[in-house]
């Protein structure tokens, strides 16, 4: 479109090859700006220059996803990597992982395959770091209900195999986050569904030491909302160096209970969830480190029909030293809807669970300087927790300070009149 035409253009750049599309910033239209943000965006297609992060993400059927439907969604997830490293959205149905990739990350796996499990367990052997967020449950909020469904990953014997387990059950925390729950109200023959905040024990509140503060990626974390987690248990036989970076309270519990509805009048209790008397702490983050066997090695490798497939050039059956698992028990800690119910139950911008990500990444790729800085300006307000008493007496001084506040001000408005009044007087020989 011409410059002079009444007509609105768009001054849009990108740069795209056959994977992946790369936006050049032309917001500020300064021409010294524009070859630093040709550099930058060029280096993103040459190796070396930007570390390269695989993601597995479940896949998402848009008219479902409209409805809450269909699984987890990460969006914000997505966004977010893309824009501090290079992106590959990976299907690993095709039995391989990008050779490019310099980690491989794995968020809600639904039914893996055998083609897909190999693909995970050769990246591990050749000495990489997969991180998994993976859980036996998910929770579908729809229409105003809020619901458990199973979520199988097809990961439970690879897991187990590499001597991690995910319980299947759910944690539940006395040290919780709100969260905004539909309630009835009746007026007269009308019904009225009003939104309440209440305290929701299946969204643990997780600070320092249940977020590790030795781990270089949980030390900048002040807090964490962890949602509808599972336990972690840690084979200690393996020989394999582990570290816990994620643990409740003292006052958790498990449930297996399908009803997470939450409700105004309190949760659950401890010992309530299943007839079990589970209270303590427990784990729902760790990390394990060291010389891995692959699942295959004496198993029949899967079909895949892909050339490229690492079936073709045969198995790896142990993994270096350099080798990594990074578990985090929860599908839903990080979707979108979460943490879209989290913002509306603090009323700020909430990123915590994927400042967690972003920090394992950079940990996992040795990228230090961003590790010590990424956080910084997200949480530095974060208050302590409280109990509802302390609350309600910490707002009513708040309250009376204002109020105190406000008659100082007048009285002091009030004298500064009289005595303006007073010295024209006297100027005037009244």
């Amino acid at each position: 479109s011409a410059l002079d035409a009444q007509q609105p253009f768009y001054f849009y750049l990108t740069l795209a090859n056959s994977r992946q599309v790369v936006h050049i910033p032309t917001q500020d239209f300064d021409p010294t700006a524009f070859r630093p943000a040709l550099d930058n965006a060029l280096k993103r297609f040459a190796s070396g220059f930007a570390r390269t992060v695989a993601l597995s993400v479940p896949p998402v059927q848009q008219e479902m996803a409209r409805f809450s439907l269909g699984g987890p969604t990460f969006d914000n997830l997505e966004r977010l990597v893309a824009g501090n490293y290079n992106l590959r959205l990976e299907d690993l149905r095709d039995g391989a992982v990008d050779p490019e990739a310099d980690i491989l990350a794995v968020v809600a796996p639904g039914e893996l395959d055998e083609a897909a499990v190999f693909a995970i367990d050769q990246f591990l052997m050749r000495g990489g770091t997969v991180l998994l967020a993976t859980s036996p449950y998910t929770a579908e909020l729809s229409g105003g209900q809020l619901k458990l469904q199973d979520w199988h990953s097809g990961l439970h014997d690879w897991l187990q195999h590499n001597g991690l387990s995910v319980g299947e059950t759910l944690v539940l925390d006395s040290r919780s986050a709100a969260f905004p729950a539909p309630v009835l109200r009746r007026s007269g023959e009308y019904e009225f569904r009003d939104m309440q905040l209440v305290d929701y024990p299946y969204f643990i509140d997780l600070r320092p030491p249940g977020l590790s503060p030795d781990h270089p990626v949980t030390a900048n974390l002040p807090q964490l909302t962890m949602a509808w987690a599972s336990p972690v248990t840690v084979r200690p036989d393996t020989g394999r160096r582990s570290e816990v970076l994620l643990r409740s309270s003292s006052g958790a519990w498990l449930s297996d209970s399908p009803d997470i509805a939450p409700r105004p009048e309190g949760m659950v209790q401890s010992g309530d969830g299943g007839g079990r008397d589970t209270a303590g702490v427990h784990t729902l983050g760790v990390t394990v480190a060291g010389r891995f066997d692959s699942w295959f090695a004496g198993r029949e490798l899967p079909v895949v029909d892909s050339e490229a497939s690492p079936t073709a050039r045969g198995l790896l059956r142990r993994s270096p030293e350099s080798a990594r698992i990074v578990l985090f028990a929860s599908n839903d800690f990080m979707d979108d809807q979460v943490l879209q119910s989290v913002v509306s139950a603090t009323g700020t911008q909430y990123l915590g669970p994927l400042e967690l990500f972003m920090n394992t990444l950079d940990w996992a790729l040795q990228d230090d300087d961003l590790l010590q800085i990424r956080s910084r300006g997200h949480f530095n307000r974060t208050l302590p927790p409280m109990e509802r008493r302390a609350q309600l007496a910490l707002e009513s001084i708040n309250y009376a300070l204002s109020l105190l506040w406000l008659l100082l001000l007048a009285a002091y408005s009030g004298a500064y009149r009289l005595w303006r009044r007073r010295r024209y007087r006297r100027a005037l020989g009244l």
